[in-house]
């Protein structure tokens, strides 16, 4: 994954209109200065789903969606944030300022993991200590074993 500066995000949410996006998926009606239709994310009959021009932002009442463009076409399409951002700038012809060997190359998941394991071998060599005696001597009364 690579990692795209801001002044490009910026652009692309100022290029992509967010009631184009969504009107590309969900049959709008104009309400006032907003539109309104069936939200995309769960079934109704009723529509419960805004889309603000003024705002950028769309909102569903019904189950709590909300958000700006590039959180619709997360949601949406079932994308990270690069690549949603990715698929408006092919959308909307805008070039991509991607830094290939930036420090932020892994993704979400993978750092949370990394986090994760790093966390539970301090936890583990804090049994072998006196401090984690009585915790060790718990969890083998617990059933569990040293493996």
């Amino acid at each position: 994954m690579a990692r795209i500066s801001e002044q490009t995000i910026e652009q692309i949410r100022s290029v992509a209109d967010i009631t184009d996006v969504i009107g590309s998926y969900v049959q709008l009606k104009k309400r006032g200065r907003n539109f309104i239709g069936l939200c995309p994310f769960h079934g109704e009959k009723t529509p419960s789903f805004s889309v603000s021009p003024d705002k950028q932002i769309y909102k569903c009442f019904g189950c709590g969606a909300g958000g700006g463009v590039i959180n619709f076409i997360m949601a949406h399409e079932q994308l990270e944030f690069v690549e949603s951002v990715k698929f408006l700038a092919d959308r909307y012809n805008v070039e991509l300022d991607i830094d290939e060997n930036s420090g932020f190359s892994r993704d979400l998941k993978t750092q949370l993991l990394d986090i994760h394991q790093i966390t539970a071998q301090h936890f583990y060599k804090n049994l072998e200590t006196e401090e984690g005696a009585p915790v060790l001597q718990h969890l083998l009364n617990r059933g569990l074993t040293k493996d």
